[in-house]
């Protein structure tokens, strides 16, 4: 991991949150989101609010790291979809997704009844 360095609260660093909607991840995804705590030993770090959820998208060092993470998440039971939703946020360097009821819908994504 590298280290932070310190910055000027007057030049903040700005954050990339990948918008998307929830109609993008399968129900055992929600319920996954909604049960991940340190308690359940989820690999996942999550916010939940009425809406949907922050899922905060590990910035690895290497596509290995990433790939390492990503294999955390599908033995935690998480969808293919959801595991190339999180590998498309690393990419475009997105600290968090938001999964939201009224998020976008990407046309090359499936949509998932819940």
């Amino acid at each position: 991991m590298k280290k932070k360095t310190e910055q000027s609260i007057h030049a903040p660093r700005i954050v990339s949150v990948l918008d998307i909607s929830t109609g993008h991840i399968s129900p055992n995804d929600g319920v996954l989101l909604d049960n991940s705590t340190e308690e359940s030993n989820s690999p996942l770090i999550v916010y939940r609010y009425p809406e949907g959820w922050f899922v905060y998208v590990p910035q690895d060092d290497t596509e290995e790291d990433t790939e390492e993470e990503i294999n955390q998440y599908k033995e935690y039971g998480m969808s293919e979809q959801f595991c190339n939703i999180i590998k498309i946020a690393s990419k475009n360097k997105c600290k968090y997704i938001q999964f939201d009821c009224d998020g976008i819908e990407y046309e090359d994504l499936e949509i998932i009844e819940m």
